[in-house]
């Protein structure tokens, strides 16, 4: 009688472990996998944009990215994505794009992995050019190869 209940505990407990396994696996199969991608676009404050009366009073200033173009590994561009707000996942390579000042306004080429469903932008690299800058579009009028203000 004891076998028999020993070998009964063994058999649900092994067909636990399979089904949960299982549904483990299912669970793992349904989360799309991130895509490689170089998105350019604008960082923008998120408070200053849809809540300027809490800008004021917040902490941080959390940064997104309003994408004006998005590229996967094969240099092809992912449609859909132009003109969609991007959340940084917050890492220490994105620090610089996602909180304060230092970026806001500056259009950024992040090189990262997407996750769509989420809209989340893992930042591998980026490369900012300042917002307003525009000193080196001034034209060398003078023989002395100085720029003319």
């Amino acid at each position: 009688m004891k076998k028999i209940a020993l070998t009964l505990a063994l058999a649900c407990a092994l067909a636990i472990i399979a089904t949960t396994g299982v549904y483990a696996a299912e669970e793992a199969a349904k989360k799309p996998a991130p895509v490689v991608v170089t998105v350019t676009g604008t960082n923008y404050c998120l408070l200053g944009e849809f809540a300027k009366e809490a800008e004021a009073d917040a902490n941080y200033k959390l940064n997104a990215l309003l994408v004006t173009e998005a590229l996967d590994a094969d240099g092809k561009a992912i449609e859909g994505l132009a003109g969609k707000t991007l959340q940084y996942v917050p890492t220490k390579t994105a620090q610089a794009l996602f909180v304060g000042d230092a970026n806001k306004g500056a259009t950024v080429t992040v090189k990262g992995k997407l996750f769509t469903a989420a809209s989340a932008l893992l930042v591998d690299s980026f490369e900012a050019a300042a917002a307003g800058d525009d000193w080196d579009d001034l034209e060398i009028g003078s023989l002395s190869g100085q720029q003319v203000l």
